[in-house]
């Protein structure tokens, strides 16, 4: 009967679930890049949340809304704001151009 020695497995493999661990520090490196950059910008879009005043937006509960869904909805509502905010400045923008 063969013996199992304690650092290898049945396939001759040693127990570990990442053959290289070189590898696994950077992929954990790049994870915890990516985190701090959308935090960064998770940020940044709330503090320009922060600022607008409440007749920058067309309704009355607007501002509370967009601040429940940076709360709520995390990653979604940021790029729902940064989008909408996109939209809304053009259509200001061509608003404020057609009225000249």
């Amino acid at each position: 009967f063969p013996t199992a020695h304690p650092s290898r497995n049945r396939f001759g493999g040693r127990f570990s679930l990442h053959s290289d661990k070189g590898a696994c520090k950077v992929g954990i490196f790049i994870l915890y890049g990516i985190g701090v950059l959308f935090l960064f910008v998770w940020c940044s879009q709330f503090i320009q949340l922060m600022l607008l005043s409440d007749e920058d937006f067309p309704g009355k509960y607007d501002k509370a809304l967009w601040f429940t869904a940076f709360i709520l909805l995390t990653l979604l509502g940021c790029g729902l704001f940064i989008w909408w905010k996109q939209a809304y400045l053009h259509e200001l923008k061509l608003a404020k151009q057609s009225a000249q």
